[in-house]
């Protein structure tokens, strides 16, 4: 693939992500939270459904339960980012949902005892900052529960 159409895909990728909390925090003006979640999730699942579905037949008992365990891990980031918005703006909400790439190292380091290198701590460093420039203003540095809950779902993302 060539720089450029990396570089292309990368801006469309960053908007329709970005997009996303935008349209998830108008939303909120006219819906409750569960059911954006529901639209949502239901709109995620049909097309994977239909394309999968000789496949779904013959899943083994440990790859439902794995899929299960990986699916409410999954609603309760969604859950959490979406009540979050609903107390916070959509740059924050962005923020602190993106701070999950910098908790995965911490995570390994408390569940499965490795210690992140030193480069990845500098790289998670720098990523919060990154991170902060691209989504934050100086007006808001104040937290909220809004934030709180932003950022319980990026553990749950992490």
């Amino acid at each position: 693939m060539r720089k450029s159409t990396a570089n292309i895909m990368l801006v469309i990728v960053t908007i329709i992500w970005g997009g996303g909390f935008i349209a998830t925090s108008a939303a909120l003006d006219d819906l409750a939270p569960f059911t954006i979640l529901m639209i949502r999730f239901l709109g995620a699942a049909i097309l994977p459904i239909i394309l999968s579905w000789k496949a779904l037949r013959n899943l083994s008992a440990t790859a439902i339960k794995r899929g299960l365990f990986c699916g409410v891990l999954l609603f309760l980031a969604f859950a959490f980012q979406t009540f979050g918005l609903m107390y916070t703006t959509p740059s924050k909400n962005a923020f602190l949902t993106a701070t999950n790439v910098i908790l995965v190292p911490y995570l390994l380091w408390l569940i499965l005892k490795r210690k992140p290198t030193k480069k990845e701590m500098l790289a998670s460093t720098l990523c919060v900052i990154g991170i902060a420039l691209l989504t934050l203003r100086v007006d808001v540095i104040q937290l909220n529960i809004g934030d709180l809950l932003s950022f319980i779902c990026a553990i749950f993302f992490a």
